[in-house]
């Protein structure tokens, strides 16, 4: 605070009411009425620099209230959205956390799915095999008895044709 406002401002002639000419009227000078009106301006002119002072302080002070009123608000929409802010944090980072654990399960039973998905065709093949072998015996097998019974069917027409004749 400097000197100046914490003393009262003394009028100077602009400011006084007397000289003003739309509030003084000067009609009749040295009537009773304007005498009345004279040292009722005055009166109050002192009045007004008595309590101009009261009046600065009093201006100061709630200045003083309101920049604290502000700072305390400001102060606590900083300390809220700090929360705000702390709290998404939070949650972002939990969500992260679900989304990591999710995927790495998931790629663990993929990994899983592929080792078994292998195992599988590894069994699948080796019993095609197995199955084809089989089957190439049993064709083989099969075609030595056809040969064998196609030898006994000739060798029965041989012999029934010899006889006939």
């Amino acid at each position: 605070m400097s000197s100046e406002k914490a003393q009262p401002m003394m009028p100077n002639d602009a400011q006084n009411p007397a000289n003003n000419p739309a509030i003084c009227s000067r009609e009749a000078p040295g009537t009773m009425l304007d005498t009345e009106e004279t040292e009722a301006r005055i009166e109050l002119e002192n009045v007004l620099q008595k309590f101009q002072g009261d009046i600065e302080k009093l201006f100061l002070n709630k200045q003083k209230s309101m920049r604290k009123n502000v700072n305390a608000s400001l102060t606590a929409i900083q300390k809220k959205l700090e929360l705000v802010l702390k709290m998404q944090q939070k949650r972002r980072k939990r969500l992260y956390q679900e989304s990591y654990r999710g995927l790495v399960s998931m790629c663990l039973s993929s990994k899983k799915d592929m080792k078994n998905f292998k195992k599988e065709e590894e069994r699948m093949t080796v019993r095609f095999q197995k199955q084809e072998e089989s089957f190439s015996a049993c064709l083989s097998v099969q075609k030595c008895r056809l040969e064998g019974f196609e030898m006994l069917c000739e060798q029965y027409f041989k012999v029934c044709c010899m006889c006939l004749v």
